[in-house]
């Protein structure tokens, strides 16, 4: 994880605190949604833009890697 991607892991650990307050409807909106309006929401009220998203899906797409078969590993 790079240090741009920290920051990024942080917005969205913000988003996922937000969403899940009883009392926020943050949740619904961002399922039912338009792209152009859930873009908007997460820029303007969490700051996460599509390059932090992009370093989130690296992030996630090394994890995945590692945890897959076809990763070195010293057992084989």
């Amino acid at each position: 994880m790079s240090a741009k991607s920290g920051d990024a892991w942080d917005k969205l650990r913000d988003l996922i605190e937000a969403a899940k307050e009883p009392s926020s409807t943050l949740s619904q909106t961002l399922r039912t949604a338009s792209p152009a309006e859930v873009a908007e929401i997460l820029e303007t009220t969490f700051q996460i833009t599509g390059r932090d998203m992009a370093e989130l899906m690296s992030d996630l797409e090394l994890i995945a890697d590692r945890n897959s078969l076809n990763w070195w590993s010293p057992i084989h």
